[in-house]
């Protein structure tokens, strides 16, 4: 069985279908998607980092050159251009910087484990045993406090973070801290560190445990069904109905 990882754990939160879609053909990076996979590979990447091909990706030059260097990602001299910006910000940055250059950190380093008698796999940004922090780093349009806040629940890093530290729980480790890094991907290349509360990481747990006993159900059944299986009713929503203008 293919390990489970967050990023397909999380999608069946929108459907079993999307689940299965997931495991068995991701989906191809947006831009903004391919900016922060560079930038994850220039401030944590280390020996494993992205390697910079200087010319065009097309020719034979470019084939034996992404042969030669097969599973690990491959970025052009002008995606690192853009990327520079960034990655100076967020490591000049007073907080932020000392967290990710953390001596005793891991980075970007695979953990595997078992739950339920379930495979499954995750790869933390940064996790440092001696502080107990566990720390990601996320590229966005707005790192703002309040709008990064919206942006994070949206997109669940707080059950991400969950996840992590309970992989990090079953080996053993204390998780003290989690925390993640927003920086921005344009000009000024704003930047703030956001502490998860006790209450947002148990929030993050009933997340993915919720997502993990449905996945335990598909797997059961093999059935892997899509949004609804009958009529969905669409009403007009509380919002949107006009106010009588009477009194009581």
């Amino acid at each position: 069985m293919t390990p489970i990882r967050y990023s397909h754990l999380r999608a069946i939160a929108r459907s079993p279908m999307h689940y299965r879609a997931a495991v068995e053909a991701p989906r191809e990076q947006t831009p903004a998607m391919r900016m922060g996979t560079i930038v994850h590979g220039l401030v944590l990447g280390g020996d494993t980092g992205p390697v910079i091909y200087e010319g065009e990706r097309r020719g034979k030059a470019w084939a034996d050159f992404a042969a030669a260097h097969e599973g690990r990602d491959i970025v052009t001299s002008s995606e690192v251009a853009r990327a520079v910006p960034i990655v100076d910000a967020v490591l000049a940055d007073p907080v932020a910087g000392p967290l990710l250059r953390a001596e005793g950190a891991r980075r970007e380093e695979r953990l595997t484990w078992t739950f339920d008698d379930l495979p499954c796999q995750g790869t933390p940004d940064s996790w440092d045993p001696e502080t107990g922090i566990l720390l990601d780093l996320k590229t966005c349009s707005d790192a703002s406090p309040r709008k990064f806040a919206s942006h994070a629940w949206s997109y669940s890093y707080h059950a991400q973070l969950a996840w992590y530290a309970h992989a990090l729980t079953l080996a053993g480790h204390t998780v003290r801290e989690c925390l993640l890094v927003a920086v921005e991907t344009s000009a000024p290349y704003g930047v703030t560190v956001h502490r998860l509360s006790p209450r947002a990481l148990e929030e993050g747990t009933r997340a993915w445990r919720a997502w993990w006993e449905q996945l335990r159900v598909c797997l059961a059944a093999d059935q892997w069904p899509g949004y609804a299986e009958s009529i969905c009713t669409l009403d007009v929503p509380a919002w949107l109905e006009e106010d009588d203008g009477e009194t009581e």
